[in-house]
């Protein structure tokens, strides 16, 4: 049986071919993604499989931005200018809606049934599906198990544990996360959002991020810079290579950041420290739940 994710793949790339023009000469699909780091990694494997079940199609890699803003906003000036190239995205999951809303994107009528739910409803608009799930991410709290005993459960925890192990050890920093202006901080305040209750919508569409819970969690993000100062400062221009960074260099006690990084810090030794690090769910507030964000990627 084929790999999955080599299905997702060819279903995408055969449905762009059965709506192309037939011409003269082998098929030509053009996919855009990332060109470094595992997610190249995965695509180059999973699309010489591909190749080798059907030489008759030359596939191309078209480089897109690592950084999500620059990645959007590349994707939103190929699309409104109509080229014709790239035949296949990956989009994140929050901009699925925006680009089949606007008519830039075809359906996908492929099966999901092994996906996740969640997975599955990230590629619907209107009640139809545009796209395939690539793969599914959710922000985790990385923490060096040499430093503390067990991972945090609230952010009061995490607050205290920081500052206890910074005092005893002379680290850098006590906890490191995404906070420059982009679509990371977004996705950190809602998982403190999550955390203290909150929620940006209600069930009935009424705006919601107003709420006593927002203003709770902005507080408490607030506070780990410039209260507590367990986080340092330059997080604000940070995104989540600069937070990997600190950690893999043994600068941090904790880590905001996505699972991609889990293979990175494991084969690096000098992350590991004394007794190496772990990874465990987001923290919460009295009252709340852990709130990881979920994300990933579509392929449309």
């Amino acid at each position: 049986m084929p790999h999955p994710i080599l299905v997702v793949v060819l279903c995408l790339v055969l449905a762009v071919l059965g709506c192309s023009p037939n011409g003269a000469g082998p098929a030509r699909v053009t996919v855009s993604g990332s060109s470094s780091g595992a997610e190249a990694d995965v695509l180059a494997t999973q699309l010489a499989r591909f190749r080798k079940l059907h030489p008759g199609i030359e596939v191309v890699v078209i480089p897109a931005p690592e950084t999500a803003d620059e990645r959007h906003q590349l994707y939103v000036q190929w699309s409104n200018a109509g080229v014709g190239e790239p035949d296949v995205l990956q989009l994140d999951v929050v901009w699925l809606q925006e680009f089949a809303a606007a008519g830039w994107l075809l359906p996908a009528d492929v099966a999901l049934d092994d996906f996740f739910p969640a997975a599955r409803a990230a590629t619907l608009y209107q009640g139809r599906s545009y796209a395939v799930p690539w793969f599914v991410d959710v922000g985790m709290l990385y923490y060096r198990t040499d430093l503390v005993e067990r991972p945090p459960a609230t952010f009061d925890e995490l607050y205290a544990q920081a500052a206890a192990a910074k005092e005893r050890t002379g680290i850098d920093y006590g906890f490191v996360f995404q906070a420059a202006r982009y679509e990371g901080l977004v996705t950190v305040f809602v998982e403190y959002l999550g955390g203290f209750g909150g929620t940006i919508l209600g069930p009935d569409g009424s705006v919601e991020v107003d709420s006593e819970a927002s203003i709770r969690a902005l507080s408490s993000l607030y506070a780990a810079i410039h209260e507590r100062k367990v986080a340092p400062t330059a997080v604000l221009s940070w995104q989540e290579e600069q937070t990997r960074f600190a950690f893999q260099n043994g600068r941090a006690v904790f880590m905001r950041n996505w699972p991609y990084a889990h293979a990175l810090l494991a084969a690096e030794p000098k992350s590991k420290g004394p007794g190496g690090f772990a990874a465990a769910p987001t923290p919460r507030a009295p009252g709340g739940g852990a709130r990881g964000t979920p994300g990933g990627k579509n392929l449309a």
